[in-house]
């Protein structure tokens, strides 16, 4: 139920990054690309959101078309490794574990 409840958390913020880009793009023209390191502090700066997870490392990647932002579980409990994604093709999100 833990790791259940983590995913959620980490697919509310993908929803909240999502709808984050939108706006960049309406401001900016194209989708935001968060260049490597990236780093929730970061994201929340860029994007004007205020983010908070320790159980998720976050990306994303994006140009004038597209963007897809990445939820990728730290190394620990029964999903470690696994990814929750989302698109701008159709919001929807896709989890990588079955937990969540």
């Amino acid at each position: 139920m833990a790791e259940k409840n983590k995913g959620e958390n980490a697919k509310f913020s993908l929803i909240a990054i999502s709808n984050a880009e939108k706006r960049y793009k309406l401001d900016k023209g194209q989708y935001y690309d968060c260049a490597s390191p990236c780093n929730i502090t970061k994201l929340n700066d860029d994007l004007g959101l205020l983010l908070g997870d320790r159980y998720f490392d976050y990306s994303i990647t994006g140009n004038t078309t597209f963007f897809e932002a990445t939820a990728t579980r730290k190394n620990e409990g029964m999903c470690a490794g696994g990814t929750i994604k989302v698109t701008s093709d159709d919001n929807t999100i896709v989890a990588g574990c079955n937990v969540w």
